[in-house]
């Protein structure tokens, strides 16, 4: 769940990034680090120990990803585990995630729909919402077994429902409003 914490961290960590324009690596150091720490439970359980001190912890970090991330990186985990943040990494990595998007003029979508869509419908989508919304799109399809048919387009938190049940709602409304 993201927090104020998670966004003052990662607003943090992008501005340093902008500033010496690393906002990329950095992306990448915390998305890397994200997935190794989410795929294995073991390190999370270590470094959640209350029975291991923070520099322990921080040694640990070190001997995993100091030949893999930028070392001012590396430093804004050090950071983390001494403000007892480290567990919200993957809320800090969605924030970064959004400020690097903004910047960038880029918006995440993602597309529900019954049925796989073809390539060119999937090409067609992209210059539809790239026109409307004025920024470059990055959509993930994911199918929905619950539709009639139609798609549901969530970006960035807003809703486009072109449903065929929305259809069907909509025009039972405007019968409703008689003639």
């Amino acid at each position: 769940m993201i927090t104020s914490v998670s966004l003052q961290y990662a607003k943090a960590l992008f501005d340093l990034g902008k500033e010496k324009q690393l906002e990329d690596i950095y992306y990448a150091d915390l998305k890397m680090v994200c997935e190794a720490l989410n795929e294995n439970n073991k390190i999370w359980k270590v470094l959640s120990n209350p029975l291991i001190n923070l520099e322990e912890r921080k040694n640990i970090l070190k001997n995993i990803f100091q030949n893999s991330v930028h070392e001012e990186f590396l430093h804004f985990l050090f950071v983390l585990v001494d403000n007892f943040r480290l567990e919200e990494i993957t809320d800090i990595f969605d924030c970064y995630e959004y400020y690097l998007n903004q910047s960038n003029n880029v918006c995440n979508a993602i597309v529900f729909s019954k049925y796989e869509m073809l390539e060119e419908e999937k090409k067609n989508l992209i210059k539809a919402l790239e026109k409307r919304f004025n920024k470059k799109i990055n959509l993930k399809y994911q199918l929905d077994e619950n539709l009639l048919g139609g798609i549901i387009v969530d970006i960035d938190g807003k809703v486009i429902d072109a449903s065929a049940l929305n259809q069907i709602v909509n025009l039972k409304n405007e019968l409703k409003k008689g003639w």
